[in-house]
């Protein structure tokens, strides 16, 4: 018996969560042994319908041959094909979808934003990873919120877009979505950042402070 503990930012079926996890397994397996009570959660059966959460307990009574981790590269793993928005020599947009991480630098997650995008550039023969230069985030989107990241293929793309980021010449816009009515039904909320890096705080304020 292997005893795994869920590792994923949103709820995944038992049978897409696995094979992420343990790449030999697949969907229909993880089906036939949790329909066989070979696997259970939190100590209950479930099916390979069922939902599980970070830090669910799993308890896989499967053969030890499945749950071998696969070899090769992280972005090998990334599960499914990236969104491009735009791509040129130099700079790759990316959709990123809400639940996904952009990254991740403990290596526990194979599936990221990323990886998605080197997975999507060693595919059409733009980056190798051998090549001088790895392809990087520009900047990042928290694992909930959607929408669009930049990606840089080269070193000078990678400067110009921070020196932009820098001198503020990029405009972000973000859309929020409320329940209920908001009252009044329009309006503007400012609001400026104030940052603690000592104790790693950021307050928002009504007034530009140091």
């Amino acid at each position: 018996m292997r005893e795994h503990r869920v590792n994923a930012v949103r709820p995944q079926r038992l049978a897409d969560y696995l094979p992420s996890a343990f790449p030999l397994l697949t969907p229909g397996k993880v089906y036939r042994f949790a329909k066989e009570k070979k696997i259970r959660c939190n100590g209950a059966h479930c099916d390979g319908a069922h939902r599980v959460r970070q830090g669910d307990v799993l308890a896989l009574y499967l053969p030890e041959e499945l749950l071998r981790p696969q070899e090769g590269p992280a972005y090998l793993r990334a599960r499914e094909a990236l969104r491009v928005v735009y791509e040129d020599a130099q700079l790759l947009v990316a959709d990123k979808p809400a639940g996904l991480l952009v990254s991740d630098e403990e290596g526990g997650e194979a599936d990221t934003l990323l990886n998605r995008a080197l997975r999507h550039l060693a595919e059409s023969g733009d980056w190798e990873p051998q090549d001088a230069f790895t392809p990087c985030l520009c900047h990042r989107l928290d694992a909930g919120t959607s929408g669009l990241v930049m990606i840089a293929k080269t070193p000078f793309c990678r400067d110009a877009v921070l020196e932009a980021m820098r001198l503020r010449q990029f405009k972000k816009t973000y859309l929020g979505v409320t329940f209920g009515r908001p009252a009044p039904s329009s309006g503007t909320l400012r609001g400026y950042l104030s940052k603690d890096a000592a104790r790693g705080l950021v307050r928002v304020t009504s007034a530009p402070r140091p």
